[in-house]
């Protein structure tokens, strides 16, 4: 559309009585004739424009005003045309609830996964065979040889010169301690204290690995600055050589996300405070388990560095991304089930994770559950104990 200037700015056609040529300019330069009618011309091309005249081009679409340059622009236009934007962005639609029952096919439930567990850990008899399995010889190498680094940094001068039969020793004994309590490290070496500890090692001996125990070099620690600090860099070696071992293992049909609290009061950052725990203080771990409670996968959280997801993982809620984390060794399209609780569940995670072959199942919070209402608690007390509502919705794969 092309409409005249002349139809938008109010020119003065006649000077009025009393004026004073002090309140006009002098410049001639200025003036500019003015047109004997207004002129509004509509048309798709140029061809139909007058030749004579001022006129002021309005563009027919967003998409010339998007090729001019911005600084040319009038505010009004650019305020108008996000108003049309915003106007033009579809609202996602909210499920629609109905008060029905919930009927499956059994057939699209059945399990189809493979527990079988493989002949290297059927033939694991004795504890010893099960501790070496979950840390072999390569991986307690690795461990002495990282403990001896840190000593001949710390004291040159008087290496421990620690073999990997004593770090063997000393995991055993901290896995020994922590099914044996007492209320003190050094009453496992007493009168009443453990002989299955003070037996094999000198207490000595033991608080001398303690002190120099370590799993990565401190000397190629990035700095916190740096963009590949990692906090968990320090034992990210043993926890990947741990994870790659268990989630080799078949996993379970009946699978459940939650998180577990290590406790320490120890200062570091890494250190989380829960109050509704019963171990308020401690690092926080996000644990993937089977009902038999063997761990298939973890993860140390470690702040916003934690929340990282696959490539191939859509990016949800900090709480779902765990679940998707989590589940990212499970087998697909097997059917298998996985539980969590309501700090998990949101609409789009078990959306995906139905697409994926994955069936999960968790309680939920209402104000993640768009568009459903529920009764209030007033309502089902008035019905009765034993009285329930369920509600289902259909969504679009």
């Amino acid at each position: 559309m092309k409409i005249k200037a002349s139809k938008f700015y109010n020119r003065l056609q006649s000077i009025p009585d009393g004026s004073s040529e002090s309140e006009w300019s002098d410049d001639e330069d200025l003036y500019t004739p003015l047109l004997p009618q207004d002129i509004c011309v509509v048309s798709d091309t140029d061809d139909d424009i007058p030749t004579n005249g001022d006129y002021l081009v309005i563009p027919a679409s967003d998409d010339e005003i998007a090729s001019e340059d911005e600084d040319d622009v009038p505010l009004s236009v650019r305020l108008s045309r996000l108003v049309s934007n915003k106007s033009k962005k579809a609202k996602e639609p909210k499920p629609v609830w109905l008060e029905e029952n919930y009927i499956t096919n059994p057939e699209t439930i059945t399990f189809t996964g493979d527990t079988t567990l493989p002949e290297n850990i059927l033939s694991l008899t004795d504890p010893y065979q099960f501790f070496s399995f979950l840390f072999p010889s390569t991986l307690i190498q690795y461990i002495t040889d990282q403990t001896n680094i840190y000593a001949s940094q710390i004291s040159p001068n008087k290496l421990p010169n620690i073999c990997a039969k004593e770090i063997e020793q000393f995991i055993g004994i901290c896995l020994k301690m922590s099914v044996c309590k007492l209320p003190s490290v050094r009453h496992h070496w007493g009168n009443l204290g453990t002989p299955s500890i003070y037996n094999v090692m000198c207490v000595n001996r033991f608080e001398e690995i303690k002190r120099f125990i370590h799993f990565n070099d401190n000397s190629k620690l990035p700095e916190r600055n740096n963009a590949d600090y990692d906090k968990l860099y320090k034992v990210r070696p043993l926890c990947e050589q741990i994870l790659n071992i268990i989630r080799s293992i078949p996993k379970e049909e009946h699978l459940a996300v939650d998180e577990q609290i290590i406790p320490t009061k120890s200062r570091t950052s890494l250190k989380q405070y829960n109050p509704k725990k019963p171990h308020k203080w401690g690092y926080k771990v996000f644990v993937l388990s089977g009902v038999s409670g063997f761990c298939y996968d973890f993860d140390i959280f470690a702040g916003a560095q934690s929340n990282i997801i696959h490539d191939s993982c859509p990016n949800m809620s900090v709480s779902s991304n765990v679940v998707l984390r989590m589940s990212n060794f499970i087998p697909r399209h097997c059917n298998y089930k996985i539980f969590f609780d309501n700090w998990f569940t949101s609409i789009p995670l078990l959306i995906y994770l139905h697409k994926e072959g994955i069936l999960p199942i968790g309680t939920a919070r209402l104000n993640r559950l768009s568009g459903l209402k529920m009764p209030t608690e007033k309502c089902f007390k008035k019905k009765g104990r034993g009285s329930f509502c369920e509600m289902i919705t259909y969504l679009l794969m």
